[in-house]
């Protein structure tokens, strides 16, 4: 029992050693270019109450009662959710159109998640969509190890949304 007491104690030690040496910033990014007007994917981004038309996170979650609050579109918009499996917020931080949506997202007890979406119109009248999130683990050691699989974690769901912006 003392072996293995030790044992553990010195890999809780390694582990958090380890965690010193990790980036402190998680960043996931995804973009998709599809043949439609800037306008109107622009508005599906701005508009928050679109949100529950191409994320797949709500389908992750179909018992989530959604509220909004704030100005239908732009700065302030925003809402939040409670489920079963999820509870989170979304506010629009900055907008300037068609060229980028800034927001910022909670969930549950994480720190919060920034995001940013950018957009721009090609030659080909087709329009490419960049989407970021990154989040700020400072020196919290259990969230530097999530920073380290934040793109397993959200990449899937990032691709799939942005197809459903199609």
């Amino acid at each position: 029992m003392k072996k293995f007491l030790i044992i553990f104690l010195s890999f809780v030690a390694m582990l958090f050693i380890v965690s010193v040496f990790l980036p402190s910033e998680g960043k996931v990014e995804r973009s998709v270019t599809i043949k439609a007007p800037i306008d109107s994917v622009y508005k599906k981004i701005l508009y928050i109450k679109e949100w529950q038309n191409w994320t797949v996170w709500f389908e992750q979650d179909p018992t989530a009662i959604v509220e909004y609050s704030g100005p239908e579109f732009g700065p302030l918009a925003g809402m939040q959710w409670k489920g079963e499996d999820s509870k989170g917020k979304i506010i629009l931080t900055e907008a300037q159109s068609p060229n980028f949506v800034n927001y910022v997202m909670r969930f549950q007890k994480y720190a919060p998640f920034y995001g940013s979406f950018n957009f721009k119109q090609n030659a080909d009248s087709t329009v490419t969509i960049d989407w970021k999130i990154t989040f700020d683990a400072g020196k919290n050691p259990t969230k530097k190890y999530f920073c380290l699989f934040m793109d397993q974690f959200m990449g899937k769901d990032m691709e799939q949304s942005l197809e459903k912006l199609r």
